[in-house]
């Protein structure tokens, strides 16, 4: 437990919701109402967008919370060739030529004490773990374990870091938002209105939002300071969905830490 403020009283900190949702929340089955509106959007949407406007719309009204729903694009395109090269004692230039035709250059600082048999053996590892594989897995990508060489490890784990950021601006796609007007309702917003107001522009006008959702290793529900700035006022809740067998995006519900 914690206390907001002096004259406050006990309230759950983040570290209590967690133990409550990994430990104590049981599974509700979704009522037939509920269940049926959200059957009804998503027969009725044709194009991806169209759908995910409809079905963000309905669980925001639902939940009476903020709805957020990514997608992806080009997530199945591959990389052909991954090379690394020296550019002189402080830079190097990371090449990936995709199977779209598309060529992405990166800009890497070199670790000091990097030797050109480092960079070659970072090339090694490029045609192994990157080579051939999708973008969307790249953005997953880890980062080799370390060994005795510090430059050399170092280099792997900014072209890792590098990787992973491509892959991520390249995939990015829209961004729908629902229910921001559900947050005002919400009895710990109701003080400071204009603060909330500001923040849900920061969030929808950024590329916030989707860098959240689709971090790395990212966990189903993530509370308060779990989170990122500014979004440790709030609990998230995602899931990612599918288009046939292949991922298509993430669907996420916002409200304060304690929300239901």
């Amino acid at each position: 437990l914690e206390q907001p403020h002096t004259s406050a009283g006990r309230i759950p900190s983040d570290m209590g919701y967690r133990y409550y949702v990994d430990r104590l929340i049981s599974d509700r089955t979704v009522q037939d109402p509920a269940r049926q509106q959200v059957k009804q959007a998503t027969s009725e949407g044709d194009a991806l967008q169209e759908l995910l406007r409809d079905t963000a719309r309905i669980l925001s009204r639902i939940t009476r919370l903020l709805t957020v729903a990514t997608t992806l694009r080009d997530h199945q395109v591959t990389v052909r060739t991954a090379v690394v090269s020296a550019l002189g004692p402080q830079q190097a230039l990371m090449v990936l030529a995709l199977s779209n035709g598309h060529v992405e250059n990166r800009m890497i600082e070199c670790p000091s004490g990097l030797t050109l048999q480092d960079v070659g053996s970072a090339n090694e590892f490029l045609v192994g773990a990157v080579t051939g594989r999708n973008l969307r897995s790249l953005a997953r990508i880890k980062t080799p374990t370390a060994g005795a060489n510090s430059a050399s490890d170092k280099l792997l784990a900014l072209l890792c870091g590098a990787i992973k950021q491509a892959s991520r601006d390249l995939t990015r796609g829209k961004v729908i938002t629902a229910g921001e007007e559900f947050m005002f309702s919400q009895p710990e917003f109701h003080g400071n209105a204009v603060a909330l107001s500001d923040l849900l522009d920061r969030l929808t006008q950024s590329d916030l939002l989707h860098s959240t959702l689709a971090a790395d290793g990212a966990q189903v529900v993530t509370i308060g300071r779990e989170n990122r700035e500014p979004l440790q006022q709030f609990s998230v809740v995602r899931q990612s969905f599918y288009v046939g067998p292949d991922e298509a995006g993430i669907l996420a519900l916002i409200g304060p830490t304690r929300m239901n």
